[in-house]
């Protein structure tokens, strides 16, 4: 009887572990995944805007400023960069725009 309750703790105990590791594994691909998956934003003028402007058109320019602070101004046509600056910021080029210069 006393082999029979050490192989049922054993067992339970291996249990344990193993869902503990499984569930370590799902944390760290959650938090991974949550990381690259931060909205994008997206370039669709060739056009370089120095000045903040409302025309709904985003350039490289206000892009890069925009993901570097995290937020929507002063450049409002572009999507705000994360607030954790500290995530990767992803800027895209709009299809139409790909290999083209001004």
């Amino acid at each position: 009887m006393l082999a029979v309750v050490r192989i049922d703790y054993v067992r339970a105990a291996l249990v344990a572990i193993a869902s503990a590791a499984v569930v370590a594994v799902m944390v760290a691909y959650g938090t991974a995944s949550a990381q690259s998956s931060g909205t994008a934003i997206i370039v669709n003028t060739t056009l370089d805007e120095e000045t903040p402007s409302t025309d709904g058109k985003c350039s490289l320019r206000e892009a890069v400023f925009n993901a570097n602070n995290g937020e929507k101004w002063p450049f409002p046509d572009c999507v705000a960069g994360s607030a954790e600056l500290d995530t990767p910021q992803t800027i895209k080029v709009a299809k139409g725009l790909r290999g083209r210069s001004r």
